[in-house]
């Protein structure tokens, strides 16, 4: 008997290279895991619309994590089997705080982006995410229900300055993690990787013990905490390794291959 039977996969900086790419030696090594019956997930904070070409070039029947946890959705059916979006007047008041910094935000709302207005930030990150950004104008005056996920794009001192003014107004009401420096996301206070990946476990019957997590940033660590074998990989921050029960090579050494052969076939 093997003795991991769910493999769980942050995508950028982890199952990712820096081109964007699932190397052919991850690939192959998910292939065989696959053959011999162990699940492979994914587990990102993109959004789910990003995340599903990965999972269909790698032939995954499953369902994904998307939205550092927000919502479970199937890759094949379609079907939803979790969603915890960000409470509207919470998401409206965060809106206000951005709006007084001259910070990007984006409002994420049925598995669309939505934005003020297309510029320079907005590009770059829907080059990375191969999505359309739909300019809106007005977020507040747009958004009339509760968003599954924020994302303000900022230098690191601006987002800190923020985060503090998220916590300071708002308490604990929404959720704050970081996915990359300049990245500062709002989710649910309900949700983070750990916990959807527990939701996803229990449904298809696996124990902790048995499920594997690969991450590299902070919107990892719960799930790298909550699983049997939890990985970090070496290009993430030192405090992220340091919840590691593993620490694997890069994602440009193809680390979440050379663990899958290592301990999991």
């Amino acid at each position: 008997m093997k003795k991991y039977k769910l493999v769980a996969m942050d995508v950028d900086g982890t199952l990712l290279n820096e081109k964007l790419e699932i190397s052919p030696r991850t690939m192959e090594a998910i292939r065989k895991a696959k053959e011999q019956g162990i699940q492979v997930t994914l587990s990102t904070g993109r959004m789910y619309q990003s995340s599903l070409p990965f999972a269909q070039k790698m032939g995954l029947a499953i369902p994904l994590i998307n939205y550092n946890g927000a919502l479970i959705k199937h890759s094949v059916t379609g079907e939803t089997y979790y969603h915890e979006p960000v409470p509207l007047p919470y998401a409206q008041e965060i809106i206000k705080m951005v709006d007084r910094m001259g910070l990007q935000v984006n409002v994420y709302l049925n598995d669309n982006l939505y934005v003020e207005k297309i510029n320079e930030r907005v590009e770059i990150y829907t080059n990375i995410a191969k999505v359309k950004a739909h300019a809106v104008g007005s977020l507040r005056e747009f958004l009339q229900s509760s968003p599954t996920k924020m994302l303000v794009i900022g230098q690191a001192e601006q987002l800190a300055v923020l985060a503090e003014e998220i916590r300071r107004t708002l308490g604990n009401a929404v959720g704050i993690t970081k996915s990359k420096a300049f990245f500062l996301e709002i989710i649910s206070p309900k949700v983070n990787k750990g916990q959807a990946l527990k939701v996803l476990a229990e449904k298809l019957g696996i124990k902790r013990e048995e499920v594997v997590a690969f991450g590299d940033n902070y919107n990892d660590v719960s799930m790298i905490e909550y699983a049997g074998l939890g990985v970090a990989m070496s290009n993430g921050p030192l405090e992220v390794q340091a919840k590691a029960d593993l620490v694997a090579l890069s994602n440009e050494e193809e680390g979440v291959a050379d663990v899958i052969e290592k301990y999991v076939l």
